[in-house]
């Protein structure tokens, strides 16, 4: 009885351990800090002037573009 209970408080303790530690923040950084996504927002806005056999071409560019940015804002915060 008493190793249950022992053994229950070790995986509580180890629970709050867990819970209680600092998290890695560039896992959780999208590039929003720096306004990424509202730059290829209106990237693939501007990408609708575009004739329709390069509408894919110039929103794949502003993607890859909205990642740059996020990659680079996340090295800085």
């Amino acid at each position: 009885m008493l190793r249950k209970k022992l053994m229950l408080l070790l995986m509580l303790l180890t629970l709050l351990v867990s819970v209680a530690a600092p998290r890695d923040t560039s896992a959780s950084c999208s590039g929003d800090n720096c306004g990424c996504g509202y730059y290829a927002e209106e990237c693939r806005y501007d990408c609708q002037q575009e004739p329709p056999e390069y509408y894919y071409i110039c929103v794949r560019g502003c993607n890859r573009e909205s990642v740059q940015c996020a990659k680079a804002c996340c090295a800085v915060y």
